[in-house]
């Protein structure tokens, strides 16, 4: 997954979750609505200070959205934390496979050199005779 693509998507849900609770009109305290029969229109509908049943617990719209927001924040900031922890491990991983194989054709070139040099010294005093 692309962190350029997840980052600015779940900014955007904070951001139009928070939207959505300050574009909503102020309305007076309503019968307690059960959270799990409401579509999303029916949602967004809600007066701010509708009191919203959630798994037995009960807040109104207004706690939800501050409640969600600080949520998906909170794990927005837990992902990218997660990203540059794995990026600096990735850059030692990388940086010693690196020296490693760089390690490695230095003495393949150091065994090469040697066979030429041990070729031209042949060579050359082949010649002398």
């Amino acid at each position: 997954m692309k962190w350029e693509i997840v980052v600015p998507v779940a900014t955007a849900l904070i951001v139009g979750s928070a939207a959505i609770g300050s574009a909503e009109q102020k309305d007076g305290p309503s019968s307690v609505v059960g959270a799990r029969s409401l579509t999303r229109e029916q949602f967004q509908a809600l007066p701010l200070e509708a009191v919203i049943d959630i798994d037995g617990k009960r807040m109104t719209k207004r706690q939800f959205i501050e409640h969600r927001t600080r949520a998906l924040e909170q794990a927005l900031h837990a992902m990218l934390e997660k990203r540059a922890r794995l990026e600096s491990e990735f850059n030692a991983r990388r940086d010693a496979f690196l020296a490693s194989e760089n390690a490695k054709v230095r003495e393949a070139n150091r065994k090469v050199e040697a066979e030429i040099a041990r070729l031209v010294a042949a060579d050359a005093a082949a010649r002398r005779k």
